[in-house]
């Protein structure tokens, strides 16, 4: 699932996490493997976020965390990215609170 910025804002607010900058030259090999997505990465490793069932008359759109994997690959990738991070700024999204964000393993 490839989130807006405003389902971007409101899952940073809710899932410890950092999103992979759509430009970042491993978001093409990312998509390759696992289809268009918001990328993040956590201490678990890479994650990204699918739709869950709604519950019968819910508003709100629910979500999941999905983690895609950990490990070496994984680890490298987010030395690469940490790497990154420090060498540009940063801002905190604002918090929103109408995703549920269960982990659940692929």
């Amino acid at each position: 699932m490839k989130l807006n910025s405003a389902q971007l804002e409101r899952t940073l607010g809710q899932f410890e996490a950092r999103a992979i900058p759509d430009d970042h030259p491993v978001i093409p090999q990312l998509n390759d493997l696992f289809g268009e997505h918001t990328f993040f990465l956590d201490r678990n490793g890479l994650n990204i976020v699918e739709p869950a069932e709604a519950a019968a008359g819910a508003a709100a759109q629910s979500a999941k965390v999905v983690n895609l994997g950990s490990g070496a690959t994984t680890t490298r990738l987010v030395s690469s990215f940490m790497s990154l991070k420090q060498r540009t700024s940063s801002s905190r999204l604002n918090p929103g609170t109408d995703l549920e964000t269960g982990l659940a393993a692929v």
